[in-house]
Formats: structure tokens, C-alpha cells, sequence
């Protein structure tokens, strides 16, 4: 005992204060201890191995001198939960009994790992859970052959785009031709070379921007005669079937002079109704409906044969269709069909509703 302890323990000795080991323990810690201030149980429970085993155990020592009433079980466990992850996972599955053995293998896992890691240094990706990998004879190792480099495609000529401006369109309706060939356009008509079509679509707004329609300022929508009309079918011939019947004028739009045409209203919007005896249900335009952006819901099977051997096909139905007639309001179900005499044509299924008329066109 040197220094300030030795003329600690002088002055002790002379004053006759050191009577019995527990005055002396405690004086001792009085004078190099801690201050009480500082709980030694709650820095013991918190401690943890940050360096080496050694280091731990030293700090661990000092702590556990200065509790008191903890058993060597409580202490043992402390130690052990308190250790590197990678030493406590390997120490508990050992269970030491006591305090000393559980730091004798501490520090041998330590070493062994501290081992480990100057392998892996000096061989990078030769270890493998501890155990090293057996080294290749790279010498006698097959090597797969090269494959050879895939051919590369000719570059390929852009595709050419054909628009066709409204006027052309137009000319090529009232010729009866194709909008895709040179031939002429009947129903079910085919081009030889099949067309390459390109579909543009504008880029979508940005998201969480909402746009506020005005419900007495409506959007313009584009006008009726921009939107393609097929040509008119050609040699039509009146149809054997009963059921389903669609008259010449109707059809081909060339209608006598005393024939009963009609405005009627939809959606805001006039058009032209054919009042038609001569066809058994009410039709409507396939343009008027992309027009009015009508919902069009599946129909029968319903086909018209003209006289070249073609066919018409209803391309749907629309149902509950709100139309205003002569100032009288009516809901009526349409078929969709390639139709030329009016936008709208009212058949048989419509005269029927109406119960008896009179009419005179003599005048």
C-alpha cells in the first residue's frame, strides 16, 4: 500500500477507527468508492460488453463488489445477458454453473472467433460456418465453351402513317370506298393487306388533379358530321325473315318525297327520325350512339342479308333511351345498325304503342 491509500490507512490506524472488517470495507469505500449518488445494482444491470471479455469482466467486478443481497444465480445470469450477442448465443447452450466458468468460456469463444475473422481476412470467401472450404483445382475445373454472340436483326423501315383529313374522308364516302384500300366498302369488307393501326392517346393528368364541370356549362362536343358513316350497302334486297325487318329507305337513305320525317331531341341535341312502317323495331345510328356516348348492352344475333350476299349485324341495344317527340316525351329501346335513311328510325315496335292512326297524305 503506497500513496494516498497508505496516509489514508495511517491516519485510520492512529485514530483507532478501524475496529472490526465491515467498518473498514465500508470506510474504505467512503473514501475511494463511488459517491452514493450513483446506484452500483442499476450501472450493474446496465453495463454491457463493448470491448473485450476482460474489459467486461473488470467493469463487472468493480459493479458487482458494491451490491449487495443479489444472489450468484441473479449475478451469473447478468453476466451472461450482457456479453457480445455473438459469445452469449454460443455460451448459453453451454450452461455454466457458475460465474467463473462462464468467464473462462467467454473468453475462449472470444478467442476462437477473434481466429475466425483472421481467416476470413487472409481468404476472403473461404469460410463457411466456421469450417473452411476445401480449395478447387482450378487447373482440372471444367470450363463451359463461349457461346457465340446472337445474330443481330436488320434494322426494320419505320412504319409509314397514312391520316386521312375530313375531306378525304368525306370524298371517300361518296365514292363508296374503303378508308383503308383502293376498293369498294361493302359490309363485311376486308382489306388484302392488312392495315397497321396506331392508336394515339394523350398523356394522362397529373394525379390529384381534379377538374370541376360546370353542370349549366357543358363540354362542347365535336359535331355530329365529323364522325365516319359507312358507305351504303349495295343491291339490297328485301329480307325473307318475318321477325326482323329493316326497309329499303330505312337502310339506304333515299326516301320519297312523302315519307314521315321527324326532329327529335336526345340529350339536348336534334336529330332526324324516320317514321318507318315498313321496319319492324326501332333502330338508331352507330355513330349517333358514340356521338351521345350511349352505354350499348349485348343483343340478339340480329342479321339483315342484302342482295350481294352480305350480311348486317346489330352491334348492340340500347334500352330506356329518353327521347322528346313532337313535345311528347317517350322511352324507347333502339338496335344499333348501319343505317342511312335518318339518325333514328321508328318501326312497327313504336306504332304499336300508339293505338289507332289516322292519317292523310293527300295533302
Amino acid at each position: 500500500m503506497t500513496g494516498e491509500a497508505l496516509c489514508w490507512y495511517q491516519w485510520m490506524y492512529e485514530n483507532e477507527q478501524l475496529i472490526n472488517w465491515e467498518s473498514f470495507s465500508q470506510a474504505l469505500l467512503s473514501r475511494f468508492g463511488p459517491s452514493k449518488y450513483q446506484n452500483p445494482s442499476a450501472a450493474l444491470f446496465k453495463l454491457k460488453q463493448r470491448g473485450t471479455v476482460t474489459e467486461y469482466q473488470q467493469e463487472y467486478e468493480i459493479l458487482a463488489n458494491q451490491v449487495k443481497g443479489v444472489s450468484d444465480e441473479h449475478l451469473l445470469h447478468c453476466f451472461i445477458s450482457r456479453l457480445h450477442p455473438e459469445i452469449q448465443h454460443e455460451v448459453i447452450p453451454l450452461t455454466p454453473t457458475n460465474l467463473t466458468h462462464a468467464l473462462s468460456l467467454a473468453k475462449m469463444i472470444e478467442a476462437k472467433l477473434t481466429a475466425q475473422r483472421a481467416i476470413r481476412r487472409a481468404h476472403p470467401g473461404q469460410v463457411y460456418g466456421g469450417k473452411s472450404k476445401p480449395m478447387q483445382n482450378t487447373s482440372s475445373a471444367y470450363k463451359a465453351p463461349g457461346l457465340p454472340a446472337p445474330p443481330r436483326l436488320p434494322d426494320l423501315p419505320a412504319p409509314q402513317i397514312k391520316r386521312l383529313t375530313p375531306t378525304e374522308m368525306q370524298a371517300r364516302r361518296a365514292k363508296g370506298l374503303c378508308y383503308n384500300c383502293d376498293k369498294k366498302y361493302v359490309p363485311g369488307h376486308k382489306c388484302r393487306t392488312v392495315p397497321f393501326l396506331l392508336l394515339q392517346a394523350e398523356d394522362e393528368d397529373e394525379p390529384g388533379e381534379l377538374f370541376a364541370i360546370q353542370a349549366d356549362n357543358p363540354p362542347e362536343l365535336p359535331p355530329l358530321s365529323s364522325l365516319p358513316l359507312p358507305p351504303p350497302p349495295q343491291n339490297y334486297t328485301t329480307p325473307d325473315s318475318e321477325d326482323f325487318q329493316i326497309s329499303y329507305y330505312a337502310l339506304h337513305g333515299h326516301s320519297p318525297h312523302r315519307c314521315l320525317k321527324l326532329k327529335a331531341k336526345i340529350a339536348g341535341r336534334w336529330f332526324t327520325v324516320l317514321v318507318d312502317s315498313g321496319s319492324t323495331h326501332n333502330l338508331i345510328q352507330s355513330r349517333v350512339a358514340q356521338f351521345l356516348n350511349l352505354p350499348v348492352q349485348p343483343a340478339l344475333p340480329l342479321t339483315i342479308e342484302v342482295g350481294n350476299g352480305e350480311t348486317l349485324k346489330c352491334s348492340g341495344r340500347i334500352t330506356d333511351l329518353a327521347v322528346d317527340l313532337q313535345q311528347h316525351s317517350f322511352t324507347l329501346d333502339l338496335f344499333l345498325f348501319d343505317i342511312h335513311g335518318a339518325e333514328l328510325v321508328l318501326g312497327i315496335q313504336w306504332l304499336s304503342q300508339l293505338g289507332p292512326i289516322v292519317m292523310d297524305f293527300s295533302g
